[in-house]
């Protein structure tokens, strides 16, 4: 067992198992419960490190900027899957640029997952700065080396954005239109920063979620280390601590409306889920993309699931790549409109096709 569910498991033990506890943990800080995961690179010092202090008091997040040029990036990713078992194998190199490019086609912000940090963003990183575009890794509030007591699902993390963005504005480290890319909690909180943000021109969001407490609830039973942890929870428990977890962290579960935000997004958005993701199933990108803004396309990718197209590069590189030129890049044709949203769409030429 992962020795972080393992002391997870002996504190809820330790304090009674209540939905009380567990409504807690749902909006604890990760920071808090555990020591980030990843360490920096090697050549962490070739990326510009940006600290920003959120409006939050007592909340500061931690940036790293990677300027556009030839990073020589390697990166491969095989995936087993059986029924009790999921193997990852993941080799990645890269090398500082001989020269970074003077002019940026655009600025793409990059979020991460629940309880993961911006460094396993680096490889969206790396591939969109070889496409051109300044990109600026972040981690969300309470994760990786930002700091904060509670996370609040985009309640909270919308305002940190604005810090950021605005930071980031000020120190001139924004060229060009902005979009931004995120992975599951990191996208839904993307599409809700975009929808109150019209600086921001458009959005990839890879496997949102639609309704966070639906998500929570779904990914409790589909999750395997998550249903051993919480083996002692009735389903009575774990809706009491879902329904209860925002009022641990100062904010409702009201505050948290992706269909309202992803529909006010100033631009495109871009959806790709798993077509086999059981932990936010795809009916949450077809939700939003129902009411998405003109030329949003949705992709249902054809065997991934929630864990393996987050570790995904290729082939959906090439589809990510062509929607940033599409909508960011100044000397890039304005979107032709003809993908609606609400139904899945082939990708725009010409990035390769999904597998399967």
């Amino acid at each position: 067992m992962n020795r972080h569910l393992l002391l997870v498991m002996l504190a809820l033990a330790g304090t009674g198992c209540t939905h009380t506890t567990l409504a807690r943990r749902l909006v604890r800080a990760p920071n808090l419960q555990s020591a980030p995961s990843l360490q920096s690179t090697a050549l962490a010092s070739a990326f510009t490190d940006v600290s920003v202090p959120s409006r939050t008091p007592g909340v500061l997040l931690n940036a790293q900027v990677v300027e556009p040029g030839d990073w020589h990036l390697s990166y491969s990713c095989s995936v087993e899957k059986t029924k009790k078992a999921f193997e990852a194998n993941l080799q990645m190199s890269f090398d500082k640029p001989d020269f970074f490019m003077a002019r940026p086609k655009g600025t793409v912000i990059l979020l991460h997952g629940y309880r993961q940090q911006k460094e396993q963003m680096l490889p969206w990183a790396l591939s969109l700065a070889q496409q051109g575009f300044r990109c600026v890794m972040v981690d969300l509030r309470g994760h990786g080396g930002s700091s904060g007591e509670w996370i609040g699902f985009g309640a909270f993390e919308v305002e940190d954005m604005r810090s950021v963005l605005e930071a980031l504005v000020a120190r001139r480290l924004v060229a060009g239109r902005t979009g931004v890319i995120g992975v599951s909690l990191g996208a839904s909180v993307a599409l809700q920063w975009a929808g109150a943000d019209p600086r921001i021109a458009t959005v990839v969001a890879i496997e949102p979620f639609a309704d966070p407490q639906s998500a929570i609830g779904t990914m409790v039973h589909a999750f395997p280390p998550f249903r051993r942890l919480l083996w002692w929870a009735s389903e009575s428990t774990i809706r009491k601590a879902i329904q209860e977890a925002p009022g641990k962290a100062g904010f409702t579960w009201a505050e948290v409306d992706v269909p309202k935000a992803a529909a006010a997004v100033n631009g495109p958005i871009l959806f790709i889920h798993g077509a086999d993701d059981a932990m936010v199933p795809p009916d949450h990108s077809r939700r939003l993309s129902a009411g998405a803004p003109a030329g949003s396309r949705l992709l249902i990718v054809p065997g991934e699931d929630h864990i393996s197209l987050a570790l995904r590069l290729q082939p959906l590189d090439g589809i990510v790549h062509a929607w940033f030129n599409q909508n960011l890049a100044e000397s890039a044709p304005a979107p032709d409109g003809e993908a609606t949203s609400g139904r899945p769409v082939p990708p725009p030429a010409p990035g390769p096709r999904p597998p399967g």
